[in-house]
């Protein structure tokens, strides 16, 4: 099954349910990805698509929150863990240090100006959070 039936099917299940939160928020992201995706030619959008609108939500929810009252932190609190059921499992710490580890290992220079080379490569690897990734990066390189 794919991300757009999933989202598809959770959005009904939760009009049907009386959940308007959900429903709305599901709508809003499929609508989005489909705009998106039919500016570019008439086709549904992908599940890269998908999860990029997804993530683009959740980071413009998380820099809201930032700034914004009580009551309104809390709807996106609640908007972002409606959304990061639908993100890919991300690794932990260690998985990350055992996947960065060979490939620092690699690199002939093992200098903090090396750090972009190690995050190209990690940039294909699903599950990857690019922040935790970068920091222990840094860490195995040198820098701060």
């Amino acid at each position: 099954m794919t991300l757009l039936e999933t989202l598809t099917r959770d959005r009904l299940a939760a009009f049907k349910a009386g959940d308007r939160t959900r429903a709305t928020l599901l709508a809003t992201v499929i609508a989005e990805a489909r705009a998106g995706a039919r500016r570019e030619a008439v086709r549904e959008p992908d599940d890269d698509e998908l999860l990029a609108k997804v993530r683009k939500f959740i980071k413009n929810n998380e820099e809201a929150m930032a700034s914004g009252r009580a009551e309104t932190v809390a709807k996106l609190k609640a908007e972002n863990e409606i959304l990061a059921v639908y993100l890919p499992k991300m690794l932990d710490d260690e998985a990350l240090k055992a996947l960065i580890t060979p490939i620092v290992e690699q690199l002939s220079d093992r200098s903090p100006r090396a750090t972009g080379q190690v995050m190209a490569r990690l940039k294909a690897v699903p599950g990857v959070d690019m922040r935790r990734a970068s920091l222990i990066v840094k860490q195995m390189l040198g820098g701060k």
